[in-house]
C-alpha cells in the first residue's frame, strides 16, 4: 500500500482521534514515540497526499481517503493478530509481529489470510479438530494419538 511510516501515522491518527474526531500533534508523537518536528513533517506529507487536514492549532483530522487508508491498515493488523493468536503466539509478541508484518505483505497474501482466519473462526467444530492437534503438537512436540480423539 504505502510506506510503513505512512501506514503507522495513519493508524496512530485514527486511533488517537477516536471519540473526539481529531488528534493533536503531541498525541500522535506520544503514540508513535517520535519527536514533534517529525510529526509536523509527516503531517505536511500526508496533507499533500490528501490523507489529512490540519490547523495551525495542531488539530489533525483524517480526510475520507485518510480514514479509508487507516481502516485498511487496521484491518490488516487485526487479521494478522487473529492469525497469530490462532497459532498460539503470546499476546505481546503477536501485537509486535502483526505490526511488523502488516507493512510487508501483498494484498494477495492478506486476502488469503482473511479467508483462512474466517475459515477457522466460522468452523462449526469449535475448535476444529486439526487445531486441537496443532495445540497438542505445540505443547508436547508430538502428534496426538488417534485413539485419544
Amino acid at each position: 500500500m504505502y510506506r510503513s511510516s505512512v501506514e503507522d501515522y495513519l493508524e496512530a491518527i485514527f486511533n488517537v482521534s477516536q471519540g473526539k474526531g481529531y488528534a493533536r500533534i503531541k498525541d500522535i508523537a506520544d503514540a508513535l514515540n517520535v519527536k514533534l518536528p517529525s510529526v509536523s513533517k509527516m503531517m505536511r506529507k500526508l496533507k499533500s497526499k490528501g490523507f489529512v487536514s490540519f490547523s495551525s492549532y495542531g488539530k489533525v483530522k483524517l480526510t475520507e481517503n485518510g480514514v479509508k487508508a487507516a481502516k485498511s491498515v487496521i484491518g490488516k493488523h487485526e487479521i494478522l493478530l487473529k492469525l497469530l493468536k490462532i497459532l498460539s503466539v503470546p499476546d505481546e509478541i503477536a501485537q509486535r509481529d502483526a505490526c511488523a508484518m502488516e507493512h510487508h505483505l501483498s494484498s494477495v497474501t492478506v486476502d488469503q489470510l482473511v479467508k483462512f482466519v474466517k475459515f477457522v473462526e466460522d468452523n462449526p467444530v469449535k475448535p476444529p479438530k486439526w487445531l486441537k492437534h496443532f495445540d497438542h503438537f505445540c505443547k508436547f512436540g508430538e502428534y496426538p494419538c488417534r485413539d485419544k480423539e
